[in-house]
């Protein structure tokens, strides 16, 4: 199993105000029921713009499983473990 450095996107938070959109380089963002989603998480750069942009905090990065062939964006063999940073 691979793993992919990619946005998660918070439903509770969402305001569907397409702000992220325009800053996702691959076109790997969609609006689905009035908050964004991933039409294409293969294509995603893992290069974190979507979550400068969002203007209510509603898109955070994780490492998630992710079967594909593509080579975009950050990937990892293992789950990397979060540092506490306190």
């Amino acid at each position: 199993m691979k793993y992919k450095w990619l946005p998660v996107f918070d439903v509770n938070n969402c305001s569907g105000c397409r702000a992220c959109m325009p800053y996702c380089a691959s076109g790997s963002l969609n609006i689905e029921d009035g908050v964004v989603s991933f039409k294409n998480p293969e294509a995603c750069l893992s290069d974190e713009r979507c979550v400068q942009e969002c203007p209510v905090g509603g898109i955070h990065m994780e490492w998630l499983p992710l079967n594909s062939a593509s080579h975009l964006g950050s990937w990892s063999d293992q789950k990397p473990q979060m540092q506490n940073c306190s």
